[in-house]
């Protein structure tokens, strides 16, 4: 898994299936995820 982490340049998503429904974490129903910030913390210039 650390493996994983270090090599890869997109964030690792944890996948939760619960009573038959499968989901993503952290991602919303409109299909956005709530934690795309940079790596440096500030919000993207271009997010409204």
């Amino acid at each position: 898994m650390e493996a994983l982490r270090t090599e890869s340049s997109a964030p690792l998503r944890r996948v939760i299936k619960v009573r038959g429904a499968t989901a993503i974490e952290g991602l919303t129903v409109a299909g956005e995820f709530r934690d795309t910030q940079p790596d440096d913390g500030e919000p993207d210039d271009d997010a409204a």
